[in-house]
Parts: C-alpha cells; sequence; structure tokens
C-alpha cells in the first residue's frame, strides 16, 4: 500500500490537465478584457484638435461616413437578419457601399472580430467551468488543490466580468458593428461571415437580458 498515491495525490495529478487548461484560458480572457475596453474607447473617445471648432471623432470611418447613415440605419434596424438586396437598392448610400465594402469589412474587422473570439471563448471557459464542477467540485479535493481553485474561481470572476462588461457597456456597439462588417463582408465576398450567427446570438442576449 505504501506505492499507492494518496487520493490527495490521485486529485492533483487528475487536475494537472485542468488546471493548465484554466491557465490558457484565463490568459485569453484577460488579453479579451484589454481588447474589448480598446474598441469601447475607440468607437465612443472623441477629441477636440488643438486650435479647431470641430470634434474628431475616433470611430471607423465606416460608421462615420455620411454617405452611409441610412444604409447603417436600415441594417441596424433589421439586425441580425439581412434586407433584400432590392429593399436595400432603394436605400440612398447603398451603392456607394456596395462598391466600398471591402474597405468597409477591412475597416471594421479589428471590432468585429473581438465579438467573435469572445464567442469562442465563452463557449470554451464554460465548457471548461462546468467540467470542473463535474469532475472535480467535492469539498475535500477542491480544498485539497489550491492551484484548481485559484484558476477555477479566477476564470468564474473573468467570466463574469466580461459579461457585466457587455451589459454595462449595452448592445447598441455591438449591433452596430456585427450588422455594419457583416453586410459589408456579404457584399464583398457574396456569402455569410462563418461568425455572423454566434455574434448575432451573444448580441441578442445582452439585449434581452
Amino acid at each position: 500500500w505504501l506505492g499507492r498515491p494518496r487520493a490527495a495525490d490521485q486529485t492533483t495529478m487528475g487536475s494537472t490537465a485542468v488546471v493548465d487548461q484554466l491557465v490558457v484560458i484565463n490568459g485569453i480572457g484577460e488579453g479579451l478584457l484589454a481588447r474589448l475596453s480598446k474598441v469601447h474607447a475607440r468607437l465612443n473617445a472623441a477629441v477636440r484638435a488643438p486650435g479647431a471648432q470641430a470634434t474628431i471623432r475616433k470611430a471607423p470611418n465606416a460608421l462615420e461616413n455620411p454617405a452611409y447613415e441610412r444604409v447603417v440605419s436600415a441594417l441596424v434596424k433589421r439586425f441580425p437578419e439581412f434586407p433584400a438586396d432590392a429593399d436595400m437598392e432603394k436605400v440612398a448610400g447603398w451603392s456607394e457601399f456596395v462598391a466600398d465594402s471591402k474597405q468597409v469589412y477591412t475597416d471594421l474587422e479589428p471590432h468585429y472580430l473581438v465579438f467573435a473570439d469572445l464567442v469562442e471563448w465563452r463557449a470554451r471557459a464554460l465548457e471548461c467551468l462546468q467540467a470542473v464542477c463535474n469532475e472535480h467540485m467535492r469539498l475535500e479535493p477542491f480544498g485539497a488543490n489550491a492551484g484548481l481553485a485559484r484558476h477555477f474561481l479566477n476564470l468564474v470572476a473573468r467570466f463574469v466580468k466580461l459579461h457585466l462588461y457587455l451589459a454595462e457597456w449595452g448592445s447598441r456597439q455591438t449591433r452596430l458593428v456585427a450588422a455594419v462588417y457583416a453586410a459589408a463582408y456579404r457584399a464583398s465576398k457574396h456569402l455569410e461571415e462563418p461568425a455572423y450567427r454566434g455574434v448575432a446570438a451573444l448580441v441578442l442576449r445582452f439585449e434581452s437580458s
């Protein structure tokens, strides 16, 4: 019996892979928080140029261009569905939007990909948290493994923080970016952006919360 590991040792060995996964997912989540903060700042910040009366916005040109104003309004209104091309052809600025569609989605891509990555991260984080609860959330072994407990609680905190950040931020910006980016991507490539439905579901989830 001397050669058999104790129960606490078995728990430690069995949880090593889980701890490693928690560390990785936590690191990605921390990076997402930083990226979300930058996107939020760029979409909202306004600075006044020295000696100028006008306010210069830092938001992407695709969201600020007056030529696209009615197009953007129509896209956001119909989100998450795409308006029919025949209907959009009647909207002022649509032909310019289509002609510039590659530049529009390129301009918005860094912002949109944050939300696409968040959808994927959220699924992985939730899966990991549930796995820990199912396999390791027994009082004695969980309490005996400080590393597992610490990283698990860190991920719970980060998971909640990301959701609170989006909830406080509101869905308007995510809806705006997702709707315009996806429409420009579709107009340019004639297909739907692969992550769009997941991003749209995320937006709608926070709108209904």
